[in-house]
């Protein structure tokens, strides 16, 4: 039995504000695939394919072929498949299916060594909208303003809290001396 490693990465082509991102829906990317011989002897080499599975669409799945070459003990390859288009937002599946003959008798394990069961995704990846990007964004500037204007009044709050506690100290002494 033949032992491969595979890490699935994605490279996008996205750009928010001129900045590289993740998987964005509506934007190309591409599938990069690292395979390695984990195992103790050769691996003859092989195709196979894949799809993509997108959580929230069921009829159409890109598929896409790949051919691995014979890889000797600790040797790897690395591929990419695509441009690829981000269908939708949330998740993305990553499936291969490998054709009978030398590869049918390969195990796949991921980088931490355990092994992937046939059928099951190889990566999953979350897409999101631009929509949810920019909120993102929003909301990291106003929770970044909020500090700012924050630490700005601080002193003043400090002296503020600082001037009450001296007053309550006050009262619960008053109080106190007037039940003795």
């Amino acid at each position: 039995m033949h032992r491969l490693q595979i890490k699935v990465s994605i490279r996008s082509e996205a750009r928010i504000l001129g900045i590289p991102w993740g998987l964005v829906a509506g934007d190309q990317f591409h599938l990069v695939f690292l395979f390695k011989n984990v195992g103790d002897s050769s691996f003859p080499g092989g195709d196979g394919e894949g799809h993509v599975k997108w959580g929230t669409i069921t009829r159409y799945e890109p598929q896409f072929k790949f051919d691995l070459p014979p890889l000797a003990p600790s040797q790897e390859t690395k591929f990419d498949v695509g441009p690829m288009t981000a269908l939708a937002e949330g998740s993305c599946c990553v499936f291969l299916m490998t054709s009978p003959g030398k590869f049918e008798s390969v195990d796949l394990y991921d980088t931490s060594g355990r092994r992937l069961d046939r059928g099951n995704a190889v990566a999953v990846f979350m897409s999101k909208t631009r929509e949810e990007i920019y909120t993102l964004g929003a909301l990291i500037l106003s929770a970044a303003s909020l500090i700012v204007v924050a630490a700005a009044d601080l002193p003043q709050a400090i002296q503020n809290i600082s001037q009450a506690f001296q007053q309550l100290r006050h009262f619960i002494f008053g109080f106190i001396s007037m039940l003795s």
